[in-house]
């Protein structure tokens, strides 16, 4: 009874998640009316497949697999798909883990979390994984990589694709392998600290299904405006640390992007005339704007925010500007005045968009201007 009951309290307690449904779930095992649930093993099979749907399959293989027969015979005969992590374990214990679980019930894998470097290799058959809906590739080499995407390209489910790039050597190739994935929806790219995004020709004739598109990691606004004509069907947009190269012009191509509502961008050194060149290819749907800016002054001039609202955003109903002003001690403070005045005017009140300054005399000398009520 004891050994039953740490198991029970083991995988209640370890399942909580961010969002408090497993917490809900275990408030709901322990106060149920039913008086023949007295012990966790007790539990009906369909409740216990709805409890392993918040664990990972390692959690599922360690605490079940081998507890009775039910168990087993439910793990390994039932339709619940499974979610596998592969951080945190030993290349022994995972090397057991692999044969005994993953391997055998490969076609059941719904989510596939690869982040060591060490067991990468066993995944050379990813293309029978079946179900496989989620693939998050963390600390992988370009060449396996490569080889994940190429064979990825047949799964029939797969809706949600997570990389980390370490390498410059096959940025292109990756990219491209990642626009034929015929049901990608979300992908997420990030970089080592001292890579960006690599420069991509403007697409003619590929055309990708990714709807959610977020990249951690520097590039240059010509990049990130290239990058998006393989993306036709792009709704959300989150970016961070966008580069400019000054005086260098976005090149026009006839696809606007016509379903992009939701757009966060952190922009570095990208003056406000690139952006506006930016904005005009990209911007005509958007609905939310969160936009975080810094150097150039021309970010402050509500006469300029005024006509390209107006002319290129015509639909925006969520408007957040911040921007980190830089020496500002340098600065006399009457500009800062007339700027900010200029952001109380009738425009800005009827859309209940308002701002406030904070200066900052800390060791950066700089002051942030920024939305307080961001919504329309």
């Amino acid at each position: 009874m004891n050994k039953k009951k740490r198991q029970q309290d083991t995988m209640l307690n370890n399942g909580v998640d961010d969002d408090g449904k497993v917490k809900k779930l275990r408030g709901t095992l322990l106060t149920t009316n039913n008086p023949d649930i007295r012990i966790f093993e007790d539990i009906s099979n369909e409740l216990l497949k709805e409890v392993f749907e918040y664990f990972d399959g390692y959690e599922i293989y360690y605490s079940f697999f081998n507890l009775n027969k039910r168990f087993q015979n439910l793990l390994t005969s039932s339709t619940l798909l499974i979610k596998i992590h592969t951080s945190f374990i030993s290349k022994p214990i995972f090397q057991k883990y692999y044969t005994h679980f993953i391997e055998p019930y490969k076609h059941r894998i719904k989510s596939l979390h690869l982040s060591n470097p060490c067991t990468i290799h066993l995944f050379s058959n990813i293309s029978q994984y079946s179900q496989l809906e989620n693939l998050l590739l963390e600390n992988t080499e370009s060449q396996y990589l490569e080889n994940i995407l190429l064979h990825i390209t047949s799964l029939p489910n797969l809706s949600s694709l997570v990389i980390h790039i370490n390498d410059n050597s096959n940025q292109i190739q990756i990219y491209n392998q990642i626009f034929l994935l015929p049901t990608l929806k979300y992908c997420k790219i990030s970089f080592d600290k001292n890579m960006q995004l690599k420069q991509l020709p403007i697409s003619t004739n590929i055309s990708s299904s990714i709807e959610h598109l977020v990249i951690i990691g520097k590039c240059y606004l010509t990049e990130l405006h290239n990058f998006l004509s393989y993306l036709p069907h792009l709704y959300r947009l989150s970016v961070k640390y966008i580069n400019a190269v000054y005086n260098q012009i976005i090149e026009n191509y006839s696809f606007i992007s016509n379903k992009l509502t939701f757009v966060s961008l952190k922009l570095d050194t990208v003056k406000f005339a690139n952006f506006e060149e930016f904005v005009k290819n990209h911007f005509n749907q958007v609905k939310q704007c969160y936009i975080s800016t810094t150097r150039d002054m021309t970010y402050l001039e509500a006469n300029k925010w005024e006509q390209l609202i107006i002319l290129y955003m015509p639909y925006l109903q969520i408007f957040n500007l911040q921007h980190t002003i830089k020496n500002f001690c340098d600065y006399p403070e009457d500009i800062f005045e007339t700027l900010f005045n200029d952001f109380n005017s009738q425009f800005w009140q009827e859309r209940q968009w308002l701002f406030r300054y904070e200066p900052n005399s800390g060791e950066y000398q700089q002051g942030i201007f920024h939305s307080i009520q961001p919504y329309r």
